[in-house]
């Protein structure tokens, strides 16, 4: 069982995942894997919400469980050898997000010698590219990985290339959750605070992984959209956000019902424990919710599939409960017409184990998926620095 680290002052980073309808809050200690040593995931009601409610809903639940961090920092400052945080991280969800990737790419008559300049060059003509975002938002903006003559390179300067190409990752985000955020996250740890968005925490995730996933589609479906990319040797290819997310879903799946109804019974639905009229009625709704979400998710496949057809292999990130259903129907429904092989996407569900080279939770601590990605990409990022 994992453990804290013994006989060691510990500074722990806050690490905030900010959902369309939830936050979660975690402290982490960084390290090869990083350690979780706690977690909490709140989330609002399922129901339609304006945009100002759904903010300020977020930001609440940002503050209590940023409340039971801080309480819970208190009591393991006292017992254990615990230093107050200095920094906190809050990673964006495809919602409050508008993340978009350029490239650029350059061919020289003959072989040239890479050279810094040559790179922010490129980088800033990419970057300049991205149009269809607004500028006065932005909170992020980078290069996700050099090409020279078709590879990707880790230290490039220096080396000789005739091509090179520079593809980057640009995001802005809704203001008003972003100074909502800042405030609070400093109001409970004053210190520095950062900003990421989970498609840059899910690339560098990919990035740093192995398998199937760095030539894959990954499937992010929030709580009011899905966050669509495909990736490429470890190199975001493509990325679209569709609104289809998991309220809409539950929603249709429950009809007059609730959805916190719906979520119980597909839990009792996997263990073989609901009735068989319960059973019945649940799997006539889901029929009829698959037809719609074979119409959106086709159209969305079409349009990541403009240019070149997709991997087949697909990771998914869901809630746990509909995750078993969700792979079931990404490998039923036949988008070949989409893929490489014109074959049905071969899915699979990403859980934290997956995440395991990159952060741990603690003995007793639960964690969820998006969580721990978000713990990961932090403790990825802090030990490249």
């Amino acid at each position: 069982m994992f453990r804290l680290r013994p006989h060691k002052l510990v500074r722990p980073i806050i690490v905030a995942d900010l959902g369309s309808n939830s936050a979660g809050v975690c402290l982490i200690e960084p390290g090869r894997p990083a350690a979780i040593i706690s977690a909490e995931r709140l989330t609002l009601p399922w129901k339609e919400r304006t945009p100002k409610e759904r903010t300020a809903g977020v930001l609440s639940l940002l503050d209590e469980a940023c409340a039971h961090a801080s309480a819970l920092l208190a009591r393991m400052k006292a017992e254990r050898h615990m230093l107050a945080p200095k920094e906190a991280y809050a990673i964006i969800h495809a919602h409050w997000t508008n993340s978009q990737t350029s490239e650029t790419a350059v061919l020289y008559e003959k072989e040239e010698t890479v050279t810094e300049e040559m790179m922010s060059s490129l980088a800033r003509k990419a970057l300049e590219q991205t149009k269809e975002i607004d500028r006065s938002g932005i909170f992020e903006a980078s290069v996700t990985c050099i090409d020279l003559n078709g590879y990707t390179t880790g230290r490039p300067n220096g080396k000789r290339a005739r091509q090179v190409s520079i593809p980057t990752l640009m995001s802005s985000f809704e203001p008003g959750l972003a100074q909502g955020a800042r405030e609070t996250l400093l109001r409970h740890f004053p210190g520095e605070v950062s900003f990421r968005s989970m498609t840059r925490a899910i690339l560098a995730a990919v990035k740093e992984s192995g398998g199937q996933i760095r030539n894959s589609i990954i499937i992010d479906i929030g709580g009011e959209t899905a966050n669509c990319i495909v990736m490429r040797d470890g190199i975001i290819d493509s990325h679209v956000v569709a609104g289809k997310g998991a309220r809409e879903i539950l929603m249709h799946i429950a009809g007059k019902g609730s959805a916190e109804e719906i979520l119980s019974l597909m839990r009792m639905r996997e263990k073989d424990a609901c009735s068989e009229p319960e059973c019945a009625r649940l799997d006539s709704s889901l029929a009829e919710v698959e037809l719609e979400l074979t119409k959106s998710f086709g159209e969305t496949m079409a349009r990541l599939a403009n240019l070149r057809r997709l991997p087949n292999a697909m990771t998914i990130i869901a809630l746990p409960e509909l995750l078993p259903w969700l792979v079931r129907f990404f490998s039923r429904i036949d988008f070949g017409q989409f893929t490489v092989t014109t074959q049905p996407f071969k899915p699979s569900a990403l859980s934290p184990d997956d995440l395991a080279s990159f952060a741990v939770a603690a003995s007793g601590v639960r964690v969820d998926t998006s969580l721990a990605l978000a713990a990961s990409f932090v403790n990825i990022e802090r030990l490249q620095d």
